[in-house]
């Protein structure tokens, strides 16, 4: 399943480019992978080849951003995520809401009800029982022992 989030937006945090997002891809797919393993996979789904050294140079950009862990296995070095697709998606949806929440609180919360009302009653009753339960939560902790 190709990622189709916007992850290449510009200041998002760790963003990915294009060609990241479909490493990236490929490795939440197939788990730890060699470069050649990812290169094969990548060049299987787009009719446009890509080079070794590309991939290479964006699987060692990946490691460098902290989103791959790298390790040698004799001579070849095989890269696994540091984070599961939905931890990933997870991080980058807390970015975007902890800034607009901070700078843009009352319009942000305000289309957040709207949405969830126009698209689906459902959310917004699932929205309520989730603020009734930490505020819950915040009560028991309030409360003296």
């Amino acid at each position: 399943m190709p990622i189709t989030l916007p992850l290449s937006r510009p200041n998002v945090g760790r963003t990915l480019g294009p060609l990241e997002a479909r490493v990236m891809d490929v490795l939440w797919r197939r788990g730890r992978s060699a470069v050649r393993d990812v290169l094969n996979a990548l060049n299987e789904e787009d009719a446009q080849e890509l080079a070794y050294t590309t991939v290479m140079t964006v699987m060692g950009n990946l490691s460098d951003k902290g989103l791959l862990k790298t390790e040698q296995a004799g001579r070849t070095y095989l890269y696994t995520p540091t984070s599961s697709y939905n931890e990933f998606v997870r991080d980058q949806v807390k970015l975007v809401l902890d800034s607009l929440l901070e700078r843009f609180t009352e319009p942000t919360l305000s289309y957040f009800v709207e949405r969830l009302s126009a698209s689906d009653p459902e959310k917004l009753a699932e929205l309520e029982r989730r603020i009734a339960d930490e505020r819950g939560r915040q009560g028991d902790e309030d409360s003296p022992p």
